[in-house]
């Protein structure tokens, strides 16, 4: 009689192993979260894990469930503290939100979520804002666990397609959807609605997930260029002071 494994089994070959994972973990560790500037959140060094969904998909719910154990373990064993974990995922409806409801994480946030995926071929930045922003409300009050607001430079992917006569002839990624009218003021907006989130909900977290540092094919970057100039970073630095963190 052969005895019951230790870990679940993943069927198929070329996906994650324990050992891949512990080269990953190794490598975070010795390159980034062994600093001393490394984003830390109650003394707890953070991981986030992107795309937590697709991990679920992947594995299935008692596959990630171990590997999220066994992640913490092996650095609660390297840290002597128990790591913060993200969950990362890609959009709020009701498939994600069951998912986010039952993982052992100990917050959540968003990668990108800006535009209506299944809207107009244009929209407009100023009026996806308080969007965005009701729906943050409304996922919160169905989590347990901390919801990270994710504030977005913008949107427009066309970049990575082929060139087309007319983005209202073609579907989804990476055409369309466009995202127009992005300012600095407007995403300094966006930035206070976050910070008034996360004081009303969870004050002891007051972190911002800001998409993205340098997402250039995705037109959401917040580094300084020929059309914005700094505009994106000086207003993160007049907020600095209301931010623990952004990711």
């Amino acid at each position: 009689m052969n005895p019951q494994p230790l870990r679940p089994v993943i069927q198929r070959s070329g996906r994650l192993s324990i050992g891949a994972v512990d080269g990953f973990l190794d490598d975070w560790i010795a390159q980034f979260a062994s600093r001393r500037a490394f984003l830390r959140i109650d003394g707890r060094p953070v991981l986030s894990l992107l795309n937590v969904t697709d991990f679920d998909k992947l594995y299935g719910t008692d596959g990630f469930l171990f590997l999220l154990q066994y992640i913490r373990r092996k650095l609660v064993s390297h840290f002597g503290v128990n790591p913060f974990l993200i969950g990362v995922f890609p959009l709020i409806d009701e498939y994600h939100t069951r998912i986010l409801q039952r993982l052992p994480v100990d917050a959540v946030t968003g990668y990108g979520m800006l535009p209506d995926w299944e809207g107009p071929p244009v929209q407009w930045y100023g009026e996806l804002i308080p969007k965005r922003v009701a729906e943050w409300h409304r996922l919160q009050q169905r989590l347990r666990i901390p919801f990270l607001p994710v504030v977005c430079a913008g949107w427009d992917a066309t970049l990575r397609g082929a060139p087309v006569a007319d983005i209202r002839q073609v579907r989804g990624f990476p055409w369309r959807p466009i995202v127009a009218g992005v300012t600095p003021q407007l995403f300094g907006r966006f930035l206070d609605e976050a910070i008034a989130f996360n004081e009303r909900w969870h004050p002891a977290h007051r972190v911002v997930f800001l998409h993205a540092y340098n997402e250039w094919t995705e037109a959401s970057a917040i580094e300084p260029s020929e059309r914005f100039g700094s505009g994106f970073l000086e207003q993160i630095h007049a907020r600095s002071r209301q931010l623990e963190g952004v990711l």
